[in-house]
This record gives structure tokens, C-alpha cells and sequence, in this order.
């Protein structure tokens, strides 16, 4: 069974990508988008219920991240 998901801040999330080599490319308003070199388009932060659902399992670029704490 996959463990509960609980809300996180905007600013943790964006540590979170930051951390993991993405970078912010824009902005309008309160919507930023993020690009990372071994992604296929920009990503854009979200809430973590909806980060499980929109990441592949195989995503190498945040597997860590499933089976890790991150430390900011």
C-alpha cells in the first residue's frame, strides 16, 4: 500500500525540485515552471497528492525521492 501523502508548502516543494538540479524558467502570477536537463518538458510544481500521480514510476530523475527523506 502506498504511505499517505501530506500537504506541503509551495516553498518546500520548490527546495525540493531546486534541490534535484530543476530550475525555475518562469513565472506569471502564482504559477512557476521548472525545467530539469533529463526532463521531456518543464515541470510544474503541484501538490504532492497529485506529484505521485503525474511522475512515472520509473522516473529516474526522482526515484531518491520516493525512497529517501530529502534534508532542505
Amino acid at each position: 500500500m502506498t504511505p499517505r501523502l501530506v500537504p506541503a508548502h509551495w516553498q518546500t516543494v520548490a527546495k525540493v525540485f531546486e534541490k534535484f538540479g530543476c530550475v525555475r524558467v518562469r513565472e506569471r502570477g502564482s504559477h512557476v515552471i521548472y525545467d530539469h536537463p533529463a526532463a521531456r518538458r518543464p515541470v510544474p510544481p503541484t501538490s504532492p497528492a497529485r506529484l505521485s500521480q503525474m511522475l512515472p514510476l520509473d522516473s529516474r530523475l526522482f526515484a531518491e525521492a520516493r525512497h529517501s527523506t530529502v534534508e532542505l
